[in-house]
């Protein structure tokens, strides 16, 4: 019986490291300071994205999200559209269509080092009305989510 309390109890303590590690998991993005957009113009924003979290995780979505977590939409004067693309694409806010080659969000397997692109576009959007975003993302089969507070988007505004 003592064995069996001994060998259940390691279990538990293995199993809470694994899920801490995942807790820990880490986005990192890069800042950018961002001039008012033109209304209803399409702008991409490119920054750096690290992730330091376990290999092998997959992304699902990125949504913006405000301080209650819930998404937002065009209705709020705001659609976003998020891509991954290399680690050495050059950082900056481009309106032009064709900024490279960039991939879907959904599948996507992180490495340590890529960049995050965002496609948007604004409607009668004031400063400071956006702050964060949440990533969906795998581990082993199992879906976690993670809000990360991204300066770059506090300043997302339109002219008005």
């Amino acid at each position: 019986m003592k064995k069996f309390l001994f060998v259940l109890l390691i279990a538990l303590l293995l199993a809470g490291c694994q899920n801490e590690v995942r807790d820990n998991a880490e986005f990192n993005l890069g800042n950018i300071s961002l001039s008012a957009f033109e209304n209803n113009t399409q702008y991409f924003i490119v920054t750096p994205f690290e992730w330091e979290g376990e290999d092998g995780t997959t992304l699902k979505s990125i949504h913006i999200v405000n301080s209650q977590g819930e998404k937002l939409s065009a209705e709020k004067g705001i659609s976003a559209t998020f891509y991954i693309g290399d680690s050495l694409k050059k950082t900056g806010v481009y309106r032009r269509d064709e900024i490279g080659d960039k991939d879907k969000v959904k599948g996507y397997n992180l490495t340590e080092e890529q960049t995050l692109i965002m496609e948007t576009r604004l409607v009668n959007v004031k400063e400071n009305s956006v702050k964060n975003l949440k990533f969906i993302y795998e581990i082993n089969g199992e879906e976690y989510e993670k809000v990360v507070e991204w300066d770059t988007l506090s300043t997302l505004r339109t002219n008005n």
